[in-house]
């Protein structure tokens, strides 16, 4: 995971929660929350044009409890 201090990439999240920015090569959008992205001609076009900003990243996102895993089924017993 890059950090603040990695002159090639930014934090970027979508400047409202309406705008959907789409990820150049994939069909995904920009997480509301934000994403580590590639500073690169289109990301610096989007922030010009104002419908991504930078900002910092969380500094911890909450985390969920675990989820137990699954047991396996227990086999029955056979009598030799």
């Amino acid at each position: 995971m890059p950090t603040e201090k990695d002159p090639t990439k930014f934090y970027l999240k979508p400047a409202t929660a309406e705008d959907k920015v789409r990820i150049p090569g994939t069909d995904r959008h920009l997480p509301e929350e934000g994403t580590w992205m590639p500073r690169n001609n289109y990301w610096t076009r989007r922030l010009r044009d104002r419908s991504v900003v930078e900002t910092s990243p969380p500094k911890s996102a909450p985390k969920s409890p675990p989820v137990p895993a699954k047991s396996a089924p227990a086999k029955p017993k056979t009598e030799a």
